[in-house]
């Protein structure tokens, strides 16, 4: 069986996450939003797994009811870690400390910690470009400036 290979190395899927992805932009932002966001109404930063699933690239996501991104300690990290490892056709291919950090491709999920109480995810959309939903409401960000945090994980969507 030949190896998997990234979902997004298909340009009509790259075109198609992008016109989904950016169709979330100024979402309001709304704490443990979750599985209730949808674009134009409310998101969280776990908002970045619809795009994907609509787009055949991951399977179905079981964000915990209780999820909380800020204030969650480093419990809440593990258990974001946790999802992210069951997500049908989603992996991890980098984590911290390994180095160098491999070359992102459009629909890398990132997987950010602030520190011990804050975490993060954004959706890598190519181009150096980075939309996340952070304190206010989905929005797009240069990827380079998101380096003060601190990048743990990056996930890849791969093909069946």
């Amino acid at each position: 069986m030949p190896d998997k290979l990234p979902f997004f190395l298909n340009i009509e899927h790259v075109g198609r996450l992008r016109s989904e992805a950016l169709s979330w932009v100024g979402t309001p932002y709304l704490e443990a939003c979750g599985a209730r966001a949808r674009p134009g109404i409310c998101a969280d930063c776990t908002w970045i797994a619809q795009p994907l699933q609509r787009v055949g690239a991951i399977g179905a996501v079981d964000w915990p009811e209780r999820y909380v991104s800020h204030g969650g300690g480093p419990r809440m990290l593990e258990l974001l870690q946790e999802v992210l490892a069951r997500v049908p056709r989603l992996e991890r291919i980098w984590r911290r400390p390994l180095e160098p950090l491999p070359p992102l491709l459009p629909g890398d999920v990132l997987l950010y910690s602030t520190g011990i109480r804050l975490h993060h995810l954004g959706l890598f959309v190519g181009d150096n470009t980075l939309l996340h939903s952070w304190y206010g409401r989905v929005d797009i960000a240069n990827v380079e400036d998101q380096r003060e945090k601190l990048l743990r994980s990056i996930y890849r969507a791969m093909s069946q």
